[in-house]
């Protein structure tokens, strides 16, 4: 959400702020038309669908099922999640381990992030969507095609997309038949390179006019590319938390060190 994206003809900015910057202009299907094919050349990955929600469709989807239930890995307390408030803002808390919560929670819990970082929130996101699919199967909506086609009709103000109903209805199905020990996530960030999905890093503010933004590893996107395509091509690697080991097996020393530094200077 936060990498600094281009778009010849359209401008730049981050990501997140892409679309309210080419909403106004173009219309907002035309603005995620033009948004989509950004990523599309940031990612080298054909995206063919959209899908975009507000708020609201998140708290009532939540509120439909139940609430959900997620581990939180650690303590939240956040001073500043914004609230239509006199100050703008209201103290969020909650508590870590096994926690049942209801829409509000979920929204606050996937959106807070003053006290954990930026990174942290979205693996939140991700757990969140993963026990919404959970409940979902367990309440046996994703089985059922006209329940799929009723709460679409009643949310459909709330949501955009260029999916029709009938494919809307096909990845619904197609969901219900994936466990959730088969999904495998992963966050694109800033942190040490020897670390999983590290091919971003954060320039000064002062050069984005103050903003916090994200720009690939020596200004070119084949890195992420790279660890993109084997994250959808072949997700075992992730799944089995493989390792590669290099080893020096000749009689030059340091061979093994720089061989390590050529490829994650590529």
């Amino acid at each position: 959400r936060d990498l600094w994206l281009e778009l010849p003809g359209y401008g730049s900015s981050r990501v997140n702020k892409m679309y309210e910057i080419l909403k106004p202009k173009y219309g907002s299907k035309p603005a995620l038309d033009i948004l989509r094919s950004g990523i599309e050349r940031v990612s080298n990955q054909e995206i063919p669908y959209y899908v975009k929600i507000d708020f609201e469709m998140f708290v009532e989807t939540v509120e439909l099922l139940g609430g959900v239930t997620v581990d939180v890995e650690k303590s939240i307390y956040d001073t500043e999640y914004p609230n239509e408030t006199e100050s703008g803002y209201t103290t969020f808390s909650i508590e870590a381990g096994r926690q049942e919560l209801d829409s509000d929670t979920a929204l606050k819990y996937v959106r807070s992030r003053h006290s954990t970082s930026d990174f942290d929130r979205s693996k939140r996101q991700q757990q969140v969507l993963k026990a919404m699919k959970e409940k979902a199967k367990k309440n046996r909506i994703l089985s059922s095609p006209l329940t799929i086609k009723r709460l679409y009709d009643e949310f459909e103000e709330h949501v955009e997309s260029n999916l029709r109903g009938s494919e809307l209805i096909g990845l619904a199905k197609l969901a219900n038949d994936i466990e959730e020990d088969h999904i495998t996530t992963a966050t694109i960030h800033d942190t040490e390179i020897i670390q999983e999905g590290s091919f971003l890093y954060t320039p000064s503010r002062d050069l984005y006019g103050g903003a916090f933004v994200l720009i690939p590893l020596k200004d070119r996107y084949l890195e992420l590319q790279q660890f993109i395509t084997v994250l959808f091509d072949s997700p075992e690697f992730f799944q089995e938390n493989a390792s590669v080991e290099i080893l020096n097996g000749t009689r030059s020393h340091g061979l093994a060190i720089a061989l390590y530094h050529s490829f994650f200077s590529l």
